[in-house]
């Protein structure tokens, strides 16, 4: 099992990188109080870490979005164009010894403010993928209960055999804010588990 998460992993990052033109980021497994709640995060289910070794690493993160998100910020001064994406584990609390791990994949465009609707750009890079990674009767339909990060008009659910494996959406105006975004930003969230 784990060999075929491997393999099915180096498949992702090969067709995401070498196909579709994205770049890889990684990120820590932690992020502040700050970063989620510029997302419309809650405290609640987030792990705290007891002895945090900075101010920067007090949760364990239960979503790659803010992570990526300070990625474009950080180099979106030099860069308006970009195609990101991360590969990685988040953590729940459970109510148990150990917590509730998944693995994701999000995949991240942004392109200049007013050069045409990024939604589509995101949705076209998307569809490439799950094409391309063998992913049978894919769905896109409109997401009824959209994260606080996304657009709660530009969102929509990614469904496999019946099931909503993630979401593909523009970034909600206030997160764009939050994080002072000089681009128009369109996500996916894939749970890769």
């Amino acid at each position: 099992m784990e060999n075929e998460e491997r393999i099915h992993k180096h498949d992702a990052r090969r067709i995401l990188a070498h196909q579709l033109g994205f770049t890889e980021t990684l990120n820590y497994s932690f992020y502040s109080a700050e970063d989620f709640t510029k997302c419309g995060l809650q405290e609640m289910g987030h792990i705290r870490v007891k002895n945090a070794l900075s101010s920067e690493q007090t949760h364990m993160r239960m979503s790659l979005v803010p992570g990526v998100l300070k990625n474009i910020a950080k180099n979106n001064r030099e860069r308006k164009n970009m195609k990101l994406f991360e590969i990685g584990r988040t953590y729940k609390e459970a109510g148990e010894f150990m917590p509730f791990e998944e693995k994701w994949i999000v995949g991240a465009v942004a392109q200049p403010v007013k050069e045409g609707e990024i939604f589509y750009t995101l949705k076209g890079a998307l569809e490439a993928f799950l094409e391309k990674f063998r992913t049978p009767n894919v769905l896109l339909r409109e997401a009824h209960t959209p994260h606080t990060y996304a657009h709660p008009k530009k969102t929509v659910e990614i469904v496999v055999r019946g099931e909503t494996i993630g979401y593909a959406f523009t970034l909600h105006p206030a997160v764009s804010r939050a994080f002072q975004l000089e681009s128009d930003v369109a996500l996916f969230e894939l749970n890769f588990t």
